[in-house]
């Protein structure tokens, strides 16, 4: 068994000895305690700013790509994602650009429409013309998004 040799061994020399030790253990027949359902807090976001968040896509500026220049030219276009309701608070359209700015610098992104929160705003974290922590400081946070 594995733990063994790991030199902590838990008495249980083989598989079926493992299955009888867990079949006596039998079903649980306690009681279920009870919790309190309750609606999570949504997070007040100060007026005029986005909750920032952002993941890296599969093709960006990683270092496995350098040199695989036909790779790396099969990889997604930067945008900034927005609700539909967000985009028109902005007056902006698909394809518009926008200026997503923090304390630490800015980035302008061509809008792209999606199904989302109101109050959050995606990009990729490190493509090209979107390297969120370059260029803003951070990966999560609040940030200024308004028509470029």
């Amino acid at each position: 068994m594995i733990a063994d040799e790991m030199g902590t061994p838990i008495n249980l020399p083989t598989v079926a000895a493992t299955a009888r030790e867990i079949s006596a253990l039998g079903n649980w027949d306690g009681n279920v305690p009870a919790f309190e359902k309750s609606a999570p807090e949504k997070a007040s976001i100060p007026t005029g700013k986005l909750k920032l968040t952002s993941w890296r896509l599969l093709l960006d500026l990683g270092t496995l790509q350098d040199g695989e220049a036909n790779l790396a030219g099969t990889a997604r276009k930067a945008s900034a994602h927005i609700s539909k309701e967000r985009a028109a608070k902005l007056g902006v359209n698909a394809g518009d650009l926008i200026s997503i700015s923090s304390d630490f610098g800015s980035l302008k992104l061509p809008v792209e429409i999606s199904e989302m929160s109101d109050n959050a705003i995606w990009v990729p974290r490190n493509s090209i013309d979107s390297q969120v922590i370059a260029n803003l400081g951070f990966v999560t946070g609040e940030v200024t998004v308004v028509k470029a």
